[in-house]
């Protein structure tokens, strides 16, 4: 996605019961915003699962964005019609 950190709506927040552990300013495709920041003990997708990850609250978003936090220890490669992860 290009997203430093997973980012994900207030809505999914209030459901994980996401606790804040401060803000940050991001540079955005909407320009720069300040959002709170929370820590979710795990998440997964895909069969990827990475622990004590820091997420990023935005309201301008109606999904959630896996962040380079996610998948930081796997190589991205895109092809026509198909994106593959391979653990480095």
């Amino acid at each position: 996605t290009g997203a430093s950190v997973v980012t994900i709506t207030p809505k999914m927040a209030k459901a994980l019961g996401l606790k804040p552990e401060g803000t940050a300013t991001m540079d955005t495709a909407n320009g720069t915003v300040d959002v709170p920041l929370g820590r979710l003990a795990s998440a997964a997708a895909g069969g990827i699962v990475a622990n004590n990850l820091l997420v990023a609250v935005s309201p301008s978003l109606s999904i959630g964005l896996l962040g380079h936090n996610f998948y930081q220890d796997y190589d991205l490669t895109i092809k026509q019609d198909v994106i593959e992860l391979q653990l480095r």
